[in-house]
């Protein structure tokens, strides 16, 4: 069994900052990059399906972002995932849910996991649109804000 889950990279501000010289926002040499810890949280469920499991279960964690997000990816290795997958290009700089959802989408059709997990939303923009995207992209259902998983082989309860 494949379990695709995809993780967001988001800044948080530094205890102490500066503004840019435009005055529009604030200078990125003090912003913190992590794991969204919404799909940390989503990462932690596929590693509880994937300990649990009788059978052999892959966690391959995806993220649309520039190389920064590498560090983000390497921590959800670290945490157990099996492989990670980084898609980038500058065009998708600033993209919305709806267009990383499309992103996620192809990923998905090329991976083929038995299921996907998003988290709820990201800590830096609060939309709770991408997975929900995702799964229109793919024309498939979705269960969105779960706040548990009952796996059984072949039927998946979520709560």
């Amino acid at each position: 069994m494949k379990i695709l889950v995809a993780v967001k990279e988001v800044a948080a501000l530094d205890e102490d900052f500066e503004i840019r010289d435009d005055q529009l926002d604030v200078d990125e040499d003090f912003l913190l990059y992590d794991l969204n810890e919404w799909d940390d949280f989503s990462l932690e469920e596929a590693m509880v399906i994937k300990e649990s499991s009788d059978t052999e279960v892959e966690v391959v964690v995806v993220s649309v972002g520039p190389e920064r997000v590498d560090d983000v990816l390497r921590k959800c290795l670290a945490k157990g995932a099996d492989r990670a997958i980084r898609v980038w290009d500058d065009a998708m700089e600033g993209s919305d849910s709806v267009t990383i959802g499309r992103i996620l989408s192809a990923v998905v059709e090329k991976e083929k996991p038995d299921m996907v997990f998003a988290g709820v939303q990201s800590s830096d923009e609060a939309a709770g649109s991408t997975g929900i995207s995702l799964a229109a992209s793919l024309n498939w259902p979705h269960a969105a804000v779960v706040a548990g998983l009952e796996y059984q082989p072949g039927s998946n309860k979520a709560k």
